[in-house]
């Protein structure tokens, strides 16, 4: 579950980002004017794609996991792939597999709904926002800016 933990990190503050940054841009009012419903084309997808993506990537990291034990057991102890499976598998059930799958699918939906229902921040961080742009746009985003300033507090970083 370590993997879930440094997935949220980084998943859910790129959603974060991702959606709050359209919010200010009016991409998400657009999308409401066209008669696309902005909740069933950004959060329902932003959920499932991270409901499957990370047990996924669980079973992904147990298996390098599992193969870096594999390759410093078989140093030390010149012990065959066969018979380290056999050993490592032996003590598990299905239920281990089974509530480690439900831990990564549950914790996948968390992280979705959490990063993708707040879509209304109070403060928005900016890391250079202007930065390499053309002088129209840096001009447009510092706009952006005044016009939002009562909405939320931008801290330019």
């Amino acid at each position: 579950m370590i993997t879930a933990l440094v997935a949220t990190g980084k998943v859910g503050s790129n959603i974060g980002a991702e959606l709050g940054s359209m919010k200010v841009t009016e991409q998400i009012d657009a999308m409401e004017v066209s008669g696309t419903d902005p909740f069933k084309f950004l959060v329902v997808s932003r959920v499932l794609a991270t409901t499957l993506m990370i047990p996924v990537l669980v079973v992904y990291t147990a298996f390098v996991g599992l193969t870096g034990s594999y390759i410093n057991v078989h140093t030390n102890e010149q012990t065959s792939w066969i018979t380290f499976i056999q050993n490592a598998f032996s003590q598990l059930s299905f239920l281990d597999f089974s509530a480690t799958i439900i831990k990564a699918i549950v914790f996948g939906f968390t992280i979705g709904i959490a990063r993708t229902l707040i879509m209304n921040p109070e403060v928005m961080l900016y890391d250079e926002p202007t930065a390499g742009l053309d002088p129209i746009t840096s001009v447009e985003i510092n706009n952006l800016f005044w016009m939002y300033r009562s909405s939320i507090t931008p801290v330019l970083l």
